[in-house]
């Protein structure tokens, strides 16, 4: 006998009738039916399995919020990590970022592990959790956190979240150092790039789309770290490292 709904839903199979499926990876909106086997997505029906009018509903990848506040450490009378994991789940939501601003800050390599422990000690463990790390330390604006530290701990963005940093000269400091990573991931994703043409040349030649998957995720790691290094830069006031960068 299932013990949940989830559960439930695991060990049966159904259809969904006119429910409207949106891809934005294939342009996909329409009404379609959904058949679900013992709990997951299948191209056929099981025979016999019930049909649920699902018209009105939507079906979709699980959503991206990229602005939570977890609350923990500091309120978790608000809200904790295991309570925020298992409201997004319940909302459709597969991925949250969350921000800094508990008591005491995310502004340390270990604050950004408690979280990560956290989150691997909570029930729900569907929702992938990202943190964000402080810009300045203790969100006080007057000297920058340290980025790369953080990043490497596994910090996914930086943000001093509901707090102003009001120093030009610290903020250019925090965005200098925010390009750090991406800058020395575009360095090492051009040497890899020179690594993967030998690679296509004098490999076997079934090694060739072996290159070509290569060459892909390359390409995506250099567009996605241009793109940072741009938004990092645009506003500088030291445009000429900006240009640089």
């Amino acid at each position: 006998m299932p013990s949940s709904l989830s559960d439930l839903l695991r060990s049966t199979s159904w259809t969904l009738r006119g429910v409207r499926a949106l891809d934005p990876a294939t342009g996909t909106d329409a009404e379609r039916d959904l058949f679900c086997v013992r709990g997951r997505l299948s191209a056929e029906p099981e025979p016999g399995a019930p049909a649920l009018d699902a018209r009105g509903l939507l079906a979709m990848p699980a959503a991206i919020d990229a602005h939570v506040h977890f609350r923990q450490p500091g309120a978790e009378e608000a809200e904790t990590v295991a309570t925020g994991l298992a409201a997004a789940a319940r909302g459709g939501v597969g991925t949250v970022l969350a921000m800094p601003n508990t008591t005491p800050p995310l502004d340390s390599p270990e604050a950004i592990r408690a979280q990560f422990a956290l989150a691997a000690a909570a029930p729900e463990r569907r929702v992938r959790y990202l943190v964000s790390g402080c810009c300045t330390a203790g969100r006080a604006g007057a000297a920058p956190a340290p980025l790369e530290a953080l990043a490497a701990t596994g910090a996914a963005a930086f943000t001093d979240d509901g707090a102003m940093v009001a120093d030009d000269g610290v903020m250019e400091e925090v965005l200098r150092n925010a390009c750090e990573v991406p800058l020395e991931l575009m360095r090492l994703t051009a040497k890899a790039v020179e690594l993967i043409e030998q690679f296509g040349r004098k490999g076997a030649v079934i090694a060739i789309s072996d290159a070509g998957v290569g060459a892909s995720f390359l390409r995506s790691a250099l567009e996605s770290a241009a793109l940072n290094v741009f938004i990092n830069t645009r506003y500088m006031k030291d445009q000429a490292y900006a240009h640089e960068a």
